[in-house]
């Protein structure tokens, strides 16, 4: 998208700045399309939302309402294509802080899932193997309560996770 907004701005025509980036960025030939649309003289905006439903990307789908939207009201579609950018780095900003801010949830659940596994490790290595460890029923029902208390507590880690995601994005 900058390198898109930088050709425009420098007065290229759309045809002649699509071709510039594809020429340049595009190793999969995503936007042949679109070179191909724009030497039509065809409307954008269409061809940008089929790119970003094919791709299924946040980030182009802003960048072809924005496209639209300028296309709609005659304003200058190096603007549009700046500010999908400058949304597309926002976002992208603020998925790596929140990766961040919920990793030390992700180990502290990894770890706190791993630590009883390692613990019947050490057992089979003292020659006790878990048969014989889990035998007596009570044994057997604390076991069983763990593994349970266990996947309970990767649940609602997840789900506290998921729903700091859904709040912030």
């Amino acid at each position: 998208m900058d390198a898109l907004h930088a050709a425009l701005q420098a007065g290229l025509s759309t045809s002649q700045a699509l071709r510039m980036v594809s020429s340049t960025t595009d190793a999969w030939g995503l936007l042949t399309p679109l070179v191909r649309a724009a030497d039509e003289g065809r409307p954008m905006g269409h061809e940008w939302r089929r790119l970003a439903r094919r791709m299924d990307h946040p980030d182009l789908s802003a960048l072809a309402r924005a496209w639209m939207i300028s296309e709609r009201a005659g304003s200058p579609v190096a603007d549009a294509v700046a500010t999908s950018a400058n949304t597309a780095r926002a976002r992208t900003a603020l998925s790596q802080r929140l990766q961040a801010a919920t990793a030390g949830a992700r180990a502290t659940c990894t770890m706190l899932t791993l630590l009883p596994l390692g613990g019947l490790a050490v057992t089979s290595l003292l020659g006790l193997p878990p048969t014989q460890l889990y035998a007596h029923p009570a044994a057997a029902a604390a076991g069983l309560l763990g593994v349970a208390l266990l996947l309970l507590g990767r649940w609602t880690v997840r789900r506290m996770i998921s729903s700091v995601s859904a709040a912030v994005c």
